[in-house]
């Protein structure tokens, strides 16, 4: 993926990355970085190969950077929101770039600028990319889920005082947001987390709803509690203040090098 041309406002922000010798998970390649950055000097090659079940060569390979970040995926859909049909699978560093590039710039004041009513509807449902952040889906609908993605999206509405309550939640140790943005509207949040339980997507959402409620009382009295719906899709826009976690581009940037 070619962070430069998404951020110009190119389809290559949903590009694949290009094969290297070894695949790791996002959780394992973030393990095994940190753990030779803080110990380079206090470890043997056979501790480091028992700890992390690989050989010499595979861990020389991820020191180096040789190394392709396997992150969780989920579908991405055109325009309109009736399209159930998806056009790619990717990433939250993928998504990140087109959203904080100006691709959906264009599209995003305009919505913003029109009066309220059946015309503005009308213009976010046909205008919008949208995904499915729970996982990929053959088609966009619960029973045709291929992978689930260990994502959960929270849509908070009509929030209050946006960068105080977007603060808080990212700085909510419990619940380690791994992304959020502004909605189309302006005056809404898009939070990302993930499931690292493995829990049933429906008993996260309902476990996660209920801290929100019990901790963020007067944010959160507009959720849309629609995206318990595994199928449920999101609009995306552009926010060029979007949250990323930043290993994850701490580590996309190491794997590209």
């Amino acid at each position: 993926m070619d962070i430069k041309k998404a951020q110009e406002g190119t389809q290559a922000a949903f590009d694949g990355a290009q094969c290297k010798d070894t695949i790791l998970s996002f959780e394992t390649g973030l393990s095994i970085q940190k753990w030779i950055n803080d110990n380079f000097c206090n470890f043997t090659d056979a501790e480091i190969c028992r700890k992390f079940n690989k050989t010499i060569p595979e861990l020389w390979n991820i020191y180096k950077g040789n190394f392709t970040v396997n992150y969780p995926k989920f579908s991405y859909f055109k325009a309109p929101v009736t399209n159930t049909r998806p056009r790619n699978e990717i990433t939250l560093v993928q998504l990140f770039t087109a959203i904080t590039g100006t691709y959906y710039l264009k599209v995003t004041e305009q919505f913003r600028a029109m009066e309220a009513g059946a015309q503005k509807a009308e213009f976010k449902k046909t205008r919008f990319d949208h995904v499915t952040f729970a996982g990929t889906f053959a088609a966009r609908k619960s029973d045709s889920l291929k992978n689930l993605s260990g994502y959960a999206v929270f849509d908070f509405d009509h929030v209050p005082q946006v960068e105080i309550f977007r603060n808080l939640l990212i700085a909510d140790m419990k619940l380690d947001v791994q992304m959020m943005f502004v909605s189309p509207s302006g005056d809404g949040l898009k939070m990302i987390l993930h499931n690292d339980d493995h829990a049933p997507y429906d008993r996260f959402y309902m476990a996660v709803l209920g801290y929100l409620k019990s901790n963020y009382h007067d944010f959160v009295k507009n959720i849309d509690e629609k995206t318990k719906d595994v199928a449920r899709t999101c609009f995306i826009c552009h926010d060029p203040n979007c949250y990323i976690k930043p290993q994850y581009l701490e580590l996309w940037q190491v794997s590209q090098n």
